[in-house]
């Protein structure tokens, strides 16, 4: 008989701890091998989750390893699932590709999600969108990272995306614009209000991540 995978098991799984004498690092491969395992074992059924969802995972797991070409791997086939979420796939597509200096491949993936927005603002959840924005930032691609915060903003204009959320858009674009050198336009001076209003006196290592010593 089949056995039935739910969130719930997804959970217990991201909470547990090393086993004893167990390293971390060995513990991510393990819960890496149970996800792929998850996702294409004849003798499980999904419940309320999908390939694509346990895939992206196991994605972001080795993505911590450092192991780059596994995550492009995994997160690519994660896209390629077909499963409803399968888009929620693109920040660790950006993050693999940038790792591995394929940025050319990482520009038509982006232009491939902003299209898919841009058709239906709700295509994809504000966690991926900030996410996406926030990889292409740290990895200095600021153009590109600017562009789509302000897609973010428009998205949180048109969506129920709460007002924090809203917030961080408009300012991690003024952020990247700032750390870009470029001047000061009618939306950075409304994020530099938001910001104000909020206490984020500098919101850089909010975006760039400096605090990891890169």
């Amino acid at each position: 008989m089949p056995r039935t995978i739910t969130e719930d098991d997804v959970r217990a799984l991201e909470v547990s701890r090393p086993a004893k004498g167990q390293s971390r690092d060995d513990m991510l491969r393990q819960r890496i091998e149970t996800l792929i395992g998850w996702t294409y074992s004849a003798d499980i059924e999904l419940d309320g989750i999908t390939r694509a969802h346990l895939l992206c995972i196991a994605a972001e797991h080795s993505l911590t390893l450092g192991d780059a070409p596994r995550a492009l791997e995994l997160a690519r086939a994660a896209k390629a699932s077909g499963d409803p979420d399968s888009f929620d796939a693109v920040p660790d597509l950006v993050t693999a590709l940038l790792t591995l200096d394929r940025g050319d491949e990482v520009t038509d993936v982006v232009k491939e999600a902003r299209a898919l927005v841009r058709e239906d603002a709700s295509a994809l959840p504000w966690t991926v969108l900030e996410r996406v924005g926030e990889e292409l930032a740290y990895f200095g691609r600021l153009d590109d990272a600017e562009r789509w915060f302000a897609m973010c903003v428009r998205v949180s204009e048109r969506t129920d995306v709460g007002d924090l959320a809203a917030a961080r858009a408009l300012t991690f674009r003024w952020a990247t614009r700032r750390r870009a050198g470029k001047p000061q336009d009618a939306m950075d001076q409304e994020a530099e209000r938001v910001a104000a209003a909020r206490g984020w006196e500098n919101p850089d290592p909010l975006v760039f991540r400096e605090d990891e010593g890169r």
